[in-house]
């Protein structure tokens, strides 16, 4: 039986790194397919013998529409968002990685508050 690679095109490749704080960063991205380009960023932290979400990072942009950038950075475990420059509060969490959901994130930064 063959091996069977990933294949991912130059914009797509997904990424983890290890931060200075200790904290690991899983990323991953569109910008190379289609006019919705976006880059997403889980930034894990390890407490009480698990990992959590500490942080929920997403930027989007639209190729056809100039100015239409968004960006959003929230701060799980502290409840603090930071949406299109403006700070706001949102409920402060700790999720483990395996009981984390896309849409807490999302959510979060569609609305920038909950």
């Amino acid at each position: 039986m063959g091996q069977r690679r990933a294949r991912w095109i130059v914009g797509q490749e997904p990424s983890i790194s290890a931060l200075p704080n200790g904290s690991i960063a899983i990323a991953s991205q569109n910008d190379a397919i289609g006019r919705d380009r976006w880059s997403l960023t889980l930034t894990l932290a390890y407490r009480n013998n698990d990992f959590v979400v500490a942080g929920y990072t997403y930027d989007s942009r639209d190729t056809l529409e100039p100015g239409s950038d968004h960006s959003c950075d929230y701060n799980v475990l502290a409840g603090k968002v930071t949406k299109d420059g403006r700070t706001l509060k949102a409920e402060a969490k700790t999720v483990s990685i395996q009981n984390w959901q896309d849409d807490f994130g999302q959510k979060v930064c569609e609305s920038g508050q909950r």
